[in-house]
Parts: C-alpha cells; structure tokens; sequence
C-alpha cells in the first residue's frame, strides 16, 4: 500500500474523530478540571518552599537540592495522576458514545469510579516514566559537554516517543479490562500488534493537524509581539487562549479515536462511526476473522 494512501486513510481518521468528539463537546470539562486540581496540587507543593526562600540557583546544601527533588517528583505524579484520570474519564465517556450511549460529564466520572485506583496507579507510574527521562536529560545538560549532551537529549526524546506509542492503547485497558498497571502495559503490547500500522500513522498525521491548528495561535502571538505594547498583551491572551482551546479540543478528539482503536483491537469490528476508516488496510494490515483479541 502507498504510503500517499496511508495518510489520505489517517486524514479521514482524523475527520471522523472530529466528528464524533463534536458530539460531546461538553466533555472537554474534564480537562479543564484536571488543569484546575493539578494547579492546587501543585501550589500545596510548591508554597512551603517559597516560604523557606532556598534559592536552589545559588548552589544550596545537598539538604536543598533534596528537598527540591522531593516535590518535583511529587508533582509529576499530582499531574500524572489528575490528568490521567480525567483523560479516562473522557475515554470512557467517548466509548460510551460509540458503543450507543450518550455521555454526559457526571456520568463520565462516575463510570470510571470502579477502577479509580487502577487509573492513578497508571498516570503516577508514566509520570515515574516521565520524570526519569526528564531528570536525565538534565543531568546531561548539567554536566556540559556539547554533543554529548545532544545525543542524550536525541535519546531521551526517542524513548520519550516510544513510550507514548506503545502505551497509547493502555489506558483504555486498564479501564475497560480492570488491570493494573504492569498487566495493562503487557496486554497493551499484545493488542498493539493488531493496529500498530494504524497507530503509527496516527502519531505521525496527528503531529502535523495539531501544528497546523495551532497556526493561527502562533501568528497571533508573533504579530503581537511585533506590534508591541498593548498589542503585545493582546497577542498574548488572544494567542494563548486560542492554543489552549485547540490543546482541550485535540485531546477531546484523540479521545474518541482512543476509544475507537480499542473497540477495532479487541472486537476486530470498527465502530459504527468509524466505518469508513478502515483501520485493517492501514501498512498492509488484514482483518483477522475469528481470531479477533476479546476482552
């Protein structure tokens, strides 16, 4: 199969997606919920060290340094955690809508109650991931070294990547399948082998929707900067909050795809508003009959 043909298949993947999130637009709340939580988890993290006024800068005690790692650590999992169990929410409710129900934000929340433990478990444990990555790719910028430096960051952000793809399909195992973490990551494999062709035209096609959505945000941005003074604020606040808006919308749309991918890998079946997605021909890939992975 072309490769020209790989990507017309994943535009109309993303258009059927959009279709389908526009269905729920309310269910973007739960983002906004998670960003406000995260925010006070964080400041109740955050402000005792304000109060011990440690400027870490400066080259403070190992006992500061320490204490700096402590938080940072923690509120990778506080952000880890809220959106993570909020994203299911959204997975959830996006199911729901494809398997002939009709989502609502409350009763999003409340049908992913069941397995709450094992959706946090999940985020904290990919924040874990998350932070790792992170902390080496500073500790090789911390050490100088130029090209070395390069290579690490090369690195980090390749295995970043990779584990992106490959636990893309976890969470909604881990929510429809009841499994903790390492079980859903392990299962998450399995299926992934169903649609990993599907799934890796979707990264890639939805990196270059998203840069050209957000666009319009930048030059906004761009050319309030160049106006300066009051066009500059202006550019700043109308420019991000448009980018905010596509940020909460993207995630709404890669729910329902999320939850469309889940459905075809363990049932075989696409959902019915997904027909014309054919997510079976995507890099060559054939419909297992009868051998189909089930939950």
């Amino acid at each position: 199969m072309r490769t020209t043909g790989a990507f017309t298949r994943a535009w109309n993947l993303f258009k059927l997606s959009w279709r389908v999130a526009s269905h729920d637009k309310e269910l973007i709340l739960l983002e906004v919920f998670a960003f406000i939580i995260t925010i006070i988890g964080l400041a109740v993290i955050w402000l005792p060290t304000v109060f011990i006024g440690w400027d870490f800068s400066a080259g403070e005690p190992k006992s500061a340094i320490a204490f700096y790692f402590i938080p940072t650590l923690l509120s990778y999992w506080v952000a880890g955690a809220t959106f993570t169990f909020f994203r299911g929410a959204q997975i959830a409710g996006m199911h729901k809508r494809l398997t002939g129900g009709d989502p609502t934000v409350r009763g999003s929340i409340e049908d992913i109650q069941p397995v709450a433990v094992k959706v946090i478990q999940w985020g904290i444990f990919t924040a874990t991931v998350t932070f790792i990555l992170e902390a080496l790719r500073s500790a090789a910028n911390g050490r100088g070294g130029g090209g070395g430096n390069f290579v690490v960051s090369i690195f980090t952000h390749a295995l970043g990547a990779a584990w992106n793809f490959l636990t893309f399909l976890t969470l909604p195992i881990v929510i429809f399948e009841k499994l903790g973490p390492i079980k859903a990551l392990k299962r998450s494999g399995q299926v992934l082998k169903k649609v990993w062709g599907t799934q890796l035209v979707a990264n890639i096609g939805s990196s270059f929707v998203v840069f050209l959505l957000m666009l319009p945000g930048i030059a906004i941005i761009t050319l309030g900067a160049l106006a300066g003074g009051i066009g500059l604020v202006l550019g700043l606040v109308i420019g991000g909050l448009y980018l905010i808006g596509v940020g909460l919308w993207w995630t709404l749309v890669t729910s329902a795809y999320q939850a469309a991918l889940y459905i075809y890998a363990t049932t075989g079946t696409e959902p019915e508003a997904f027909a014309g997605a054919d997510f079976a021909t995507f890099f060559g890939q054939k419909k297992d009959k009868g051998k189909a992975t089930t939950i």
